[in-house]
């Protein structure tokens, strides 16, 4: 009995460092930053001068790079993160009129838009630039 029990507990400890190395990569910190390898449709969040959030689609070109807005742990499912460029293109202003649709800026009450996404798409269409 006290072998299967000294078992259990080794593999117990290995299936934890073995989940343990697969999930840190997906750890995400602020100012983390990823680039596009791969267009696909991006869940964009624009924001409102009363604080209530909306949400809108838009393709998000290869080659944009994201810089994540907070921290994201390993057990977090998503992260959030704001253009920083596309191709040579980094002006703020140039980046926000090509990613979220004109009805949506000049919305009286718009105050802003962020970019959330699955750590499942880390290493598929998001690949982690280096610091």
């Amino acid at each position: 009995m006290r072998t299967l029990q000294n078992r259990f507990f080794v593999f117990t400890m290995l299936f934890s460092i073995v989940l343990g190395c697969q999930t840190s990569n997906k750890a995400v910190a602020e100012g983390d930053r990823f680039e596009v390898t791969e267009e696909f449709w991006g869940n964009g969040t624009f924001k409102n001068t009363d604080g209530n959030e909306e949400s809108f689609k838009c393709i998000l070109p290869i080659g944009t790079v994201l810089k994540a807005t907070e921290k994201s742990d390993a057990i977090n499912q998503f992260f959030s993160t704001e253009p920083i460029s596309i191709g040579t293109e980094s002006d703020r202003s140039a980046i926000e009129n090509r990613l979220v649709p004109q009805n949506i800026r000049s919305k009286p009450d718009y105050a802003g838009y962020f970019f959330s996404f699955k750590k499942d798409l880390l290493g598929d269409k998001l690949k982690r630039l280096e610091k």
